[in-house]
């Protein structure tokens, strides 16, 4: 997306914190409260640290960013380290829809128009994730692959960089990651991505049973599993956004009332504040 020129505008309160898409924004709103913090869509997380670098670049050094961890690692070790220079906040849960996964909320919160029991929505949540767990591994493998063939990829040269073939051709071929190309395909076969998935979805069905697919698993996919069936109130009538947002503010408001706000939102909530000073 395109920053608006007006820079000053859109950064003017004491905590900015850029997000991916409106569920996020609304949930975590709902359960930080206060005025101070201004949420910024960046409608996905390729930009957002590209956005938020360039933003302290140019003074702008309270704002920040908060990515789904999805296949990557969370960098919650980080958060309360003012030397870690974190800008970009990772959670270690797979997507921000995976604090929503909480049966009590879902059964307490008002839009349980379809009076489900906590346990019925467990086992619903449960019997759903069951039969994604060779979807989690193929994922996952492809995720694998992407980090495989695409660490060290080179970025675009600087203008003055490259003036003949020659120099474009060595600024190519002399990178690392040219250099390891070949190892690393000489290493992906049909035998070792079958090898991959096995251990995938050995992975997933550990989580499944030990229930760490709660966090490991697509929140996303659960949730909009279980979204309708609870939420039955004009089912078909509204935008996927539209009631995927409401559910988070409520089940984020019941979270609120009965302290069951998951700790790492609280604890990013803290050293987001800590970082612009803020009580």
């Amino acid at each position: 997306m395109n920053v608006s020129s007006d820079l000053p505008a859109i950064y003017s309160s004491p905590l900015v914190l850029w997000v991916e898409d409106p569920i996020t924004r609304d949930y975590v709103q709902k359960v930080w409260g206060g005025a101070d913090i201004r949420f910024l869509i960046a409608g996905g997380n390729e930009n957002i640290r590209a956005i938020v670098t360039d933003a302290h670049a140019n003074g702008h050094k309270h704002v920040f960013g908060l990515i789904d961890r999805d296949f990557r690692k969370s960098n919650r070790h980080q958060w309360a380290n003012p030397q870690s220079g974190a800008l970009v906040f990772v959670p270690i849960v797979h997507e921000i829809e995976n604090y929503l996964l909480d049966p009590e909320a879902l059964a307490g919160c008002v839009l349980n128009t379809g009076q489900r029991t906590v346990q019925e929505i467990n086992v619903r949540l449960q019997t759903r994730a069951s039969q994604l767990t060779w979807w989690m591994a193929c994922r996952q493998v492809i995720a694998d692959l992407r980090e495989r063939f695409f660490a060290d990829f080179p970025s675009h040269p600087l203008c003055p960089e490259v003036t003949s073939e020659a120099q474009a051709r060595a600024y190519i071929v002399h990178c690392s990651w040219f250099r390891d190309l070949s190892s690393r395909s000489s290493v992906t076969s049909v035998t070792e991505i079958e090898r991959m998935l096995a251990t995938a979805h050995t992975t997933a069905q550990t989580q499944l049973q030990d229930g760490t697919w709660r966090q490991e698993f697509s929140g996303k996919e659960l949730l909009h599993d279980v979204r309708d069936w609870i939420y039955t109130h004009d089912a078909g009538r509204q935008s996927s956004m539209i009631r995927d947002s409401d559910l988070a503010k409520m089940v984020a408001e019941w979270q609120v009332a009965n302290e069951r706000v998951p700790p790492e939102v609280i604890e990013l909530m803290q050293a987001l504040r800590g970082k612009v000073g803020l009580p």
